[in-house]
């Protein structure tokens, strides 16, 4: 505020504050009229100094606001010049989400041919410690395409993809920016570059891959033309197709880039010397997968799985045993792996009939040294291992253990499968 304004704001506070008032007023409409998002197509999108991609008849729109970033603060070492095109998986939400978003991103990168930035993986917000890490770190990454390695600094994003999905722009909350460790886009007030929004309203998942394909093609041609360097941040906002993409041109490279995405080797291991305690052997057991809610501490029934993602049924200690001796028979195998958030031993401890019902269940000690997202790993590999995976509907959890599973051995169904109660 100007000495002037100053002045203006003690003799007369009203006139200042109706001025205020028409500020914020000017904004809403400056970034209404760019969200406002029609049902059709997508723009190219091409990357301008001002307004980008803004044809007629298009549901995609980008705009420029002034760049705030200290070029002092720009990422260098391995972010080397002359790499063209190359997407960041901006990864939001639990860790398995975290695990889609890049694969469909890697997916992306092979079916385009550039490069991709590895991410941050960040523990589910229950955890005790938050700390995100390179993914690298909890997972081996494909061999044979080109990522950049993060090695624990910062990047800076030129250019944003986002959806527009259930009336609502898909913005990644502040914490997700610092876990990226992103130089810029912190908030929808303070942009620095340039933000496509592709909106999903009227369109299924399978076309939104189309778009998604579509409009990093745009980005790619004009980059060339261009001669520009550009790092795109394509943020996961779960609106491509899981497991598998729906198009059948992504549907193969997803399949190969997931086959080598796999947990660190520390994890396979400790997950067959888990199997080996137990008593599993490989396809010669059921494994059944409880999502409980988070946090929760009230009894079994009303933490798994009622009113949640989950099962969407209330599960108690007898229902799970009928759900048991049905898999049996259905399987023919005696042995079964049941698999829960760490909350699920405090429930288990007076369960009295696991052993008559050959059910076994393991959960890390202290001494393992184990953090929450480290034992779900576990739970994973052992889930995947299974003649049959019992799973929870529209899980994420789930869907992962699909993925590591071979198809030729083992095989799933929902766990509502298993009967219905009321």
């Amino acid at each position: 505020m100007s000495p002037a304004e100053g002045d203006i704001a003690r003799r007369n506070p009203r006139r200042l504050k109706c001025k205020g008032i028409l500020i914020i007023f000017l904004c809403f409409l400056v970034f209404a009229h760019y969200d406002v998002l029609s049902s059709q197509g997508i723009a190219a999108g091409p990357f301008r100094g001002n307004i980008a991609g803004m044809r007629a008849g298009t549901s995609s729109r980008a705009f420029m606001m002034p760049n705030t970033i200290n070029a002092s603060n720009e990422v260098s070492g391995n972010y080397e010049q002359g790499i063209g095109v190359r997407l960041y998986p901006f990864t939001q939400f639990g860790p398995n989400n975290q695990v889609f978003g890049f694969l469909q991103a890697l997916t992306l990168c092979r079916e385009l041919g550039i490069q991709c930035v590895e991410p941050f993986f960040s523990p589910h917000h229950t955890e005790r410690s938050g700390a995100p890490v390179e993914f690298s770190q909890v997972y081996d990454l494909p061999a044979d395409l080109k990522i950049s390695r993060r090695d624990n600094v910062s990047v800076k994003l030129d250019l944003i993809i986002t959806f527009y999905k259930h009336g609502a722009l898909c913005w990644p909350k502040e914490r997700y920016w610092e876990n990226h460790r992103v130089l810029n886009f912190s908030s929808p007030e303070n942009l620095a570059g340039v933000v496509h929004i592709l909106n999903m309203t009227g369109h299924n998942r399978e076309h939104m891959e189309l778009m998604v394909l579509q409009k990093l093609s745009d980005i790619i041609s004009n980059s060339t033309r261009e001669d520009k360097n550009l790092t795109v941040g394509l943020i996961y906002c779960d609106t491509l197709t899981r497991p598998i993409p729906a198009t059948r041109q992504l549907a193969k490279s997803f399949e190969h880039v997931s086959s080598q995405l796999m947990p660190a080797r520390k994890y396979t291991d400790l997950a067959f010397q888990v199997m080996t305690e137990l008593s599993l052997q490989t396809r010669e057991y059921i494994a059944l997968h409880l999502r409980l809610k988070d946090n929760c501490n009230a009894s079994f029934e009303e933490c798994c799985c009622e009113s949640h993602v989950g099962s969407r049924k209330q599960i108690t200690p007898e229902f799970l045993k009928t759900y048991i001796l049905r898999a049996k028979r259905v399987t023919g195998k005696n042995r079964t792996f049941i698999s829960g958030s760490p909350v699920l031993a405090t429930f288990t401890e007076n369960w009295d009939w696991t052993d008559e019902f050959g059910v076994v269940m393991w959960f890390a000690q202290p001494s393992d040294m184990l953090q929450d997202y480290e034992e779900s790993i576990i739970h994973q590999l052992i889930c995947s291992k299974a003649h049959t995976f019992y799973k929870s509907v529209e899980s994420t959890w789930s869907e992962v253990v699909q993925l590591w599973q071979q198809p030729s051995q083992s095989s799933n169904s929902e766990l509502s499968s298993l009967g219905t109660h009321s």
